[in-house]
């Protein structure tokens, strides 16, 4: 009966440090730290879930939610900031500004 070397080398590639460790193996691009950050952002909810319903079936599919998501995304980066927002940016200015004449 022959040895064959390279199931030998697989094996002990496996009892080294597990399947998922090799190059190449598609486990390891599911462990990606970028992939697994998108799937999260993907699992939280939309805003506004029936305007991501491009269908409108009442269901959303992955195509949807990730559309939907970008567009919010998007549309948080163009947000200008709100009154109440300017107004505690400009309190906090005030208040750093008068400890550096008092102190």
């Amino acid at each position: 009966y022959e040895i064959d070397e390279a199931a030998l080398e697989e094996e002990e590639e496996l009892e080294e440090g597990g399947a998922a460790q090799r190059k190449g193996d598609p486990r390891v691009r599911r462990q990606d730290p970028d992939r697994l950050r998108e799937e999260e952002e993907l699992e939280e909810e939309l805003e506004n879930p029936d305007k991501a319903d491009l269908d409108d079936d009442g269901k959303l599919s992955s195509y949807e939610k990730k559309r939907g998501k970008a567009i919010e995304k998007s549309m948080k980066k163009d947000k200008k900031p709100t009154k109440e927002q300017i107004e505690a940016l400009v309190k906090k200015a005030l208040q750093e500004a008068l400890q550096k004449r008092k102190g």
